[in-house]
């Protein structure tokens, strides 16, 4: 198998299922995401976009399944070490969550500048 050009992947969701109280919202759902990559979930109301992300960012435990970010697996990690992992990510909501006072550069600016040390003049990737 030829190697990917954008390297090794970034996140990588491998077999992952996803339940609420025993019952299946995502079953063994596998895909890869590598640097500089522009990736898109999309599905209609309910089909599960949320419930993905929610455990991409670890908020929940996969059902089965791993949820690996730079080749760690989130689930597994606890203290120190999935703080240093789950820092690598950003969640931006959209509407009711954004200040309102702000403009969106600003509402998504706001953390880069409080948990980064990149400077404000940092190139952003094409899109």
């Amino acid at each position: 198998m030829a190697e990917h050009p954008g390297g090794k992947p970034i996140i990588e969701v491998q077999d992952f299922t996803a339940a609420y109280d025993g019952n299946v919202v995502l079953d063994k759902l596998n895909f890869e995401i590598y640097a500089g990559e522009v990736f898109a979930i999309l599905g209609g109301s309910g089909c599960g976009k949320s419930t993905l992300l929610k455990h991409m960012i670890g908020l929940y435990k996969p059902a089965g399944g791993r949820i690996l970010i730079d080749g760690e697996d989130i689930a597994a990690l606890s203290g120190e070490e999935r703080r240093k992992i789950l820092r690598k990510l950003g969640v931006l909501y959209q509407s009711g969550a954004l200040f309102g006072s702000m403009t969106l550069l600003e509402n998504v600016s706001l953390p880069l500048e409080e948990f980064t040390d990149l400077p404000p003049e940092a190139p952003t990737p094409p899109i």
